[in-house]
């Protein structure tokens, strides 16, 4: 054998002993039951009730498993998984109401800021300016030198 016969069964040796530690080195990911939120600890169990589900129907089917007591575990973890999905079902509307009432809330600030500018931004002509601007009423813009709204007629503050 000759010395480059040696070396590459050295380097073969090495990466494949790499490839077979690599799980060892890798960052353990955390377990789904530890999650802290409602939605992931619902997200895991659902999981899990599958895995459950599909476990039960392999044994079954490999007849490890009395009909009757296949039935009826299989009828416990469908109405477990039933209830889960029900609550994830909640939890998720319930994100969802929340987070279009944020952005509801944002566009009506974003609005009432160009229609009624903060006192403490605005010096006082500049206010009457801008309040001359918008229809009290309606609040149809209107320019400085118009005395009655275009929309809806109402006399403009001076």
């Amino acid at each position: 054998m000759n010395i480059g016969a040696i070396l590459v069964g050295i380097a073969l040796l090495v990466l494949s002993g790499a490839f077979v530690a690599r799980p060892l080195f890798k960052g353990q990911a955390r377990p789904a039951d530890r999650r802290t939120d409602p939605q992931g600890q619902l997200v895991a169990r659902r999981d899990a009730v599958y895995a459950l589900i599909r476990e039960l129907d392999a044994d079954h089917g490999e007849g490890k498993l009395a009909d009757e007591d296949y039935e009826a575990q299989r009828e416990r973890y469908v109405a477990e998984g039933m209830s889960l999905l029900k609550q994830l079902d909640t939890l998720t509307q319930e994100d969802d109401r929340a987070v279009l009432q944020a952005r509801i809330e944002a566009e009506v600030l974003a609005l009432r800021q160009v229609r009624e500018p903060s006192a403490a931004a605005v010096s006082e002509p500049e206010r009457q300016q801008v309040a001359a601007r918008y229809c009290t009423q309606c609040g149809h813009e209107a320019t400085p030198q118009h005395s009655f709204c275009g929309r809806c007629g109402t006399r403009l503050p001076d």
